[in-house]
This record gives structure tokens, sequence and C-alpha cells, in this order.
């Protein structure tokens, strides 16, 4: 299977969309309330990445596609100006049939390539504290666990709260790569 790494542009925002909300749903399953996943619908995610993508606000956004133009994963970021951490990874999700090919990698690598290329040397990353696949694969990336926090989780009537942990990376270049091909 062929997967290519490409810039995300406004006409890929319903595939982005897709891509989250299925990766949610699967991801999610058993940390978040069914009710707060079953609140989302394609068109609303749809529209929130169409409405970034068109902001001009300063982000990388990259898509992953297979060999017939499908989008089947992708991640954004954003530098972050902090002297620690200068940008953050601030979504990575794949479609669930093609984890485990290697993907989120790439995805990740195209990110880190972009920021050292403007001189920005590190990033980190949030995930939920439950989501144990995602963390050993950051882990495994030599992410370095930097702390946890609780954030506020809600839509409409569904609220309440989810712990998040944090990874970085003080220098992307380990990241930079594709040799590592288990993500």
């Amino acid at each position: 299977m062929t997967i290519s790494i490409r810039p995300a542009t406004i006409e890929d925002s319903p595939g982005i969309g897709k891509v989250q909300l299925d990766s949610w749903r699967s991801a999610y399953a058993t940390i978040l309330p069914a009710e707060y996943l079953a609140q989302f619908s394609y068109e609303e995610r749809d529209e929130d990445w169409r409405d970034l993508l068109a902001s001009g606000a300063e982000h990388i956004i990259y898509v992953a596609e297979n060999e017939t133009n499908v989008i089947v994963g992708f991640a954004y970021a954003v530098p972050k100006g902090d002297d620690t951490y200068q940008s953050e990874l601030r979504t990575l999700h794949v479609l669930p049939t093609f984890r485990g090919q290697g993907i989120g990698r790439k995805l990740i690598a195209a990110v880190a390539r972009n920021f050292k290329a403007r001189g920005i040397m590190s990033l980190y990353l949030d995930v939920l504290k439950e989501n144990q696949p995602s963390r050993a694969i950051y882990e495994h990336l030599g992410g370095k666990l930097l702390g946890e926090h609780t954030i506020e989780i809600g839509k409409n009537d569904v609220t309440g709260t989810a712990a998040e942990v944090s990874y970085g990376w003080p220098n992307i270049d380990v990241l930079c790569g594709e040799s590592n091909k288990e993500l």
C-alpha cells in the first residue's frame, strides 16, 4: 500500500473531519462517555477544519492519503513560542483500519521536519492518560513524560473531566526521520 504525506488544503476538510471523528469514536470508546462522542457529526468536523484551514492562522496540517486519494490520517501542530517547548502537536489521528502501518510516524516526521526547517527544535503534546496505545507509541519515539493535568470536556449537556499527560521532545531531530515504522 502506498501512502503519501502532503500539506492539507481547504478541500481536505471533509476527509480530515471524517478521520478525526472515526478515530475519536474508536480510540476513546472506553475512555470518554458514549453520549459525548455521539454529539459530534461529520458535517460539524468538516466545518471546523474548513474554518481553521481558511483562517490564515499559523499552523501546520499534514494529511496522509492512500493510493486512491482517500485521507486516512492527519496531524495538526502549531508553533508556541515557548523557550522550553517551541511547538505543540495538537492532534494526530489515523483511521482505525490503517493504524499500525507507520502512517502516524510519517505524519509526525513531516511536522518535525517542517518545524526544524523553521528553526523550531522542540515539541510537546498532550494525550488522554487512559489512551495507552498512543502513550506507548510516544514513549517508544523518545517522548519524555512531562506531567499530568485535568481537562474539562463537554458539549451541550454532556460535561466532565479527563486526565491528560504531556510528552515532550527537547530536540525534534529524533522525530525527523522515518526509520521507525511501528507507529
